[in-house]
């Protein structure tokens, strides 16, 4: 990744160093042409990133996600609008505005303030793939633009982020633990995405509210989503999962054939 941060300073430096002059050659070439205390630049404090729904609850559709962003200059006293152009994307499936993201019609940093976010909003629904098939990674690619507020501080290059993002639920490692499909056969029948979705769900509300400590001890034992149970059952804890995960699964399946998961065990 490329280290930004260290491109401002360094840029920063040598226009301090001269202030209103001319430049030298090598500021020249990263295109700082004066340092000016009404000066405002902008940019990316991140190259890329990566947003998965994964095992959020199926009922979230949509997702914020916040790309950070940082002035150069003094902060204002109003609400500064920036601009970014949508790229072609160069590794991933394109993702299409409406359909699997949606920006803002305005983008701005707020008064007062040296920083900023690029809020995308990520569409659940548009992401294609599954289990069997496969996800589908789309690529979000943006570039900042000079306007009448700002002026982007380095290079068009250095002056993207990609932002990937997909629906994939991963199996867990423990889910046919020594060989046996426990996770697929005994506890929750065939392997579903749904059903880790919902497990860890039911797991992060209802089992954390009703019993506290044991969700403490199970978080150090297990991971925070459950990742290292081993044998694909936390037998020390069978009563308390049962009752507080098992259940609640079961009864939710039940009120909910059209997910089409019949073969959900009663506990």
């Amino acid at each position: 990744m490329r280290n930004k941060i260290f491109k401002y300073f360094k840029a920063l430096l040598c226009c301090f160093a001269l202030s209103t002059l001319i430049l030298n050659n090598s500021c020249k070439e990263t295109d700082y042409m004066t340092f000016n205390e009404n000066y405002s630049g902008i940019y990316f404090l991140k190259d890329s990133m990566h947003y998965s729904f994964g095992i959020t609850p199926i009922e979230k559709r949509v997702h914020t996600h916040l790309v950070p962003l940082q002035i150069l200059g003094k902060p204002s006293s109003y609400d500064r609008e920036f601009k970014v152009l949508i790229l072609n994307a160069t590794g991933n499936e394109e993702a299409q505005q409406g359909v699997q993201f949606q920006l803002p019609e305005k983008l701005y940093v707020l008064a007062d303030s040296i920083n900023a976010y690029l809020p995308i909003e990520i569409l659940r629904d548009g992401l294609a793939g599954d289990d069997n098939t496969g996800y589908t990674k789309y690529e979000l690619r943006l570039q900042l633009v000079e306007n009448n507020e700002f002026v982007p501080t380095l290079s068009p290059a250095d002056q993207q982020v990609v932002i990937t993002f997909d629906n994939a639920v991963e199996r867990p490692e423990w889910y046919n633990a020594d060989g046996e499909k426990t996770w697929i056969l005994t506890r929750f029948g065939e392997w579903h995405p749904i059903k880790l979705i919902k497990f860890v769900e039911y797991f992060h509300s209802t089992l954390k509210e009703n019993a506290p400590s044991t969700y403490i001890k199970m978080v150090e034992a297990y991971g925070e989503n459950l990742e290292h149970i081993p044998y694909g059952w936390p037998s020390d804890f069978s009563y308390t999962v049962v009752k507080y995960i098992m259940n609640p699964m079961y009864e939710y399946f039940q009120a909910h054939p059209e997910l089409g998961i019949t073969d959900f065990p009663k506990p």
